[in-house]
């Protein structure tokens, strides 16, 4: 085999493992998809040089193709990551929750409102910054739950009691989680995105 020929193939090779990186989160997935896609296109151009040097028109012409569609794919990536730069972000801090089976759990208290758990082993509240857990993002006023339910979608069909779900930003479920308000507002309980409203959580007072 030439050098030439040995050279593309291990171009080849290099674009495979860009992407397989990508799509399997070791690297930046759409950084690494741009970087694949990019380098994809040269392989392709390359390919259909050496196609139409040989005379095999048709694979040529299908490199070609496969070129404008990389172009193509590449020019999208780049817009998607570029648009996601310009967002404002959602909030200033970011809620992530580790969920468990411990049931209802008290935390502490602040402004006339006793700050529960359910089926959560812990809530940090996650800044540029700093992290803390919700307990000292209350004390040290970083934080109090106008801000964390301005993120979190009520669900309007509720009677007596209300129930916010932030669905997070990313795959996974660590800022993921529900919000229960029951009557009177006093009751405030932290609970996983999955949660369903059942009035015992309520009725419960839960422990110390």
């Amino acid at each position: 085999m030439k050098k030439k020929n040995i050279l593309v193939v291990l171009f080849a090779i290099v674009i495979v493992i860009i992407m397989l990186l990508a799509l399997t989160h070791v690297i930046n997935e759409q950084i690494g998809m741009c970087i694949g896609l990019f380098l994809a296109s040269i392989f392709s151009l390359l390919v259909s040089r050496i196609a139409y040097k040989h005379d095999i028109k048709l694979i040529g012409v299908v490199m070609v193709l496969f070129m404008a569609l990389g172009i193509v794919l590449f020019g999208i990536n780049v817009y998607s990551i570029l648009s996601l730069e310009n967002d404002e972000p959602k909030s200033e801090f970011q809620l992530n929750v580790l969920e468990n089976e411990s049931g209802k759990k008290k935390l502490f208290e602040r402004d006339n409102k006793v700050i529960y758990t359910y089926n959560l082993e812990k809530i940090d509240v996650v800044f540029k910054d700093k992290t803390y857990s919700l307990k000292d993002a209350f004390e040290v006023e970083r934080i109090n739950l106008d801000k964390i339910l301005e993120m979190a979608i009520p669900n309007e069909n509720t009677d007596g009691y209300k129930i916010y779900y932030d669905g997070g930003i990313d795959n996974s479920t660590k800022d993921k989680y529900s919000v229960i308000l029951c009557e009177g507002d006093t009751d405030v309980i932290f609970a996983p995105y999955t949660y369903k409203y059942d009035s015992k959580i309520c009725d419960f007072n839960g422990a110390d």
